[in-house]
């Protein structure tokens, strides 16, 4: 009896253990999921694609006759990625973060077909054919990462449909010779001819019909006499009525900045005024001054910049030619307040081995420079010809970059002759120029090295 009752009591003390043990482990179990709920595995962070360059292509620039491509190095002259592209394209380049280093050279390279107009007796459509081509290669080196890049249109022409309307005759009376003349209305120049005048200042008329454009209602006469005094007169004629104007009635320019200009060389000056509302281009504009190179009738080393408070902008245009240099001088917007012409910039190859190592000398402080190597095969410009490009730009004491071009677009032209390239020119930017205007104003020396 008494075993029965030591069994029995084994198997109620057994029962209560197991049970506990069961207990405890259900809730050892449910406080797990518990915890496990409260902070769940996190999923593994997406890395996305970040855009490290956008580069805009100008609607008005051509591509009609032209195969186009954007290519991208790092600064460790890896191949970064390429495309091509089309007149107003907007194309952005895309890649992981730490993948592209903080700065990039961008290379723009085209295959430039040139045609002519065939002999046409007018009865049938006007066909063209192939005289040539040119491959043009341009890198610029120290993009920032994230930057915009615009290629913008080289367009250079005044404004196409103009519409004649009328015409009248215009007399100038007792002008003391003329070095310079120039018309225009505020969409450039309108057909007129002169003769330059040589030294003296006797008394001279000048007669010209002159044609009336619709929308162009206000004409800029500006007239530099044998005295080198450069006065202007602005008038309107909407009867185009004849007109008989003496000297005395053309007033003097108002603001003027005089330039001294070196000995044995030649000059361009180029005045363009624009209203507030009213485009810039390179040829458009009224003329203040316009005086070609080689004006062999202005024999003054004193030539002054001539402005007027009428216009709200400006584009002045100097361009001096030495025997060892040339000086360009671009500025848009306001009128130029200085004029600082750089000395000889004793320039001097170091190293010209390969395109990739070019290498020179220069006492002048520049901001960047850009030379260009180039090869010629054919009969150029009449025919039958193969021009070869190229160039880089790179800010002075930034690494330069000389990225190979992919093979895709060496096979795709076969013909190119990069082998052959040798130097050509240099080009010293003495300021900076912003790539993302439309216009950007250009400061800067020339080197022909060959």
């Amino acid at each position: 009896m008494k075993v029965l009752k030591f069994a029995y009591l084994s198997f109620i003390v057994f029962a209560f253990f197991n049970c506990s043990k069961n207990e405890e482990t259900k809730e050892s179990i449910i406080q797990s999921e518990e915890i496990e709920s409260e902070n769940p595995v996190s999923s593994p962070e997406i890395i996305e694609k970040e855009v490290y360059l956008t580069v805009n292509i100008d609607a008005n620039k051509n591509t009609t006759d032209s195969e186009d491509w954007i290519i991208i190095h790092d600064d460790n002259n890896n191949l970064v990625d390429y495309k091509p592209y089309e007149s107003g394209d907007k194309i952005t380049f895309s890649a992981y973060p730490d993948s592209i280093t903080s700065t990039l050279s961008i290379t723009k390279f085209s295959q430039v077909i040139d045609y002519v107009n065939d002999i046409n007796d007018g009865t049938s459509p006007q066909t063209r054919s192939e005289i040539g081509k040119k491959y043009e290669i341009s890198t610029t080196n120290g993009l920032k990462k994230g930057e915009v890049f615009n290629i913008n249109s080289t367009v250079l022409n005044e404004p196409q449909n103009r519409t004649k309307v009328g015409e009248f005759n215009i007399t100038i009376e007792d002008i003391p010779q003329i070095k310079n003349l120039n018309i225009s209305t505020k969409n450039g120049v309108i057909p007129y001819s002169y003769s330059p005048s040589g030294e003296g200042n006797e008394l001279i008329d000048y007669k010209e019909t002159l044609i009336q454009n619709e929308g162009e209602e206000e004409y800029l006469i500006s007239i530099l006499d044998g005295n080198y005094a450069h006065r202007y007169f602005l008038f309107s004629n909407p009867e185009n009525q004849e007109l008989i104007i003496n000297y005395s009635e053309f007033k003097l320019f108002e603001s003027t900045l005089e330039v001294e200009i070196p000995i044995n060389s030649n000059y361009l000056i180029n005045i363009g005024g624009f209203d507030i509302d009213e485009p810039f281009n390179y040829f458009g504009g009224y003329k203040l001054l316009d005086i070609p190179l080689n004006s062999y009738n202005i024999n003054s080393n004193l030539i002054s910049l001539s402005y007027l408070s009428k216009f709200s902008n400006y584009r002045t245009r100097f361009i001096l030619e030495t025997s060892d240099y040339s000086y360009y001088k671009t500025q848009f917007g306001s009128r130029l307040d200085k004029l600082i012409i750089p000395e000889n910039p004793n320039f001097k190859i170091n190293n010209e081995s390969t395109f990739e190592n070019f290498h020179f000398s220069t006492t002048t402080d520049f901001i960047s420079s850009i030379y260009t190597w180039r090869h010629i095969e054919g009969n150029y410009p009449y025919g039958n010809y193969n021009i070869t490009t190229r160039s880089i730009e790179t800010p002075k004491n930034t690494k330069k970059i000389v990225g190979n071009i992919p093979l895709e677009i060496l096979e795709k032209y076969p013909d190119i002759n990069l082998d052959k390239i040798k130097p050509y020119k240099t080009f010293l930017n003495l300021q900076d120029i912003n790539y993302n205007e439309t216009n950007p104003s250009m400061d800067g020396i020339l080197i022909y090295n060959n």
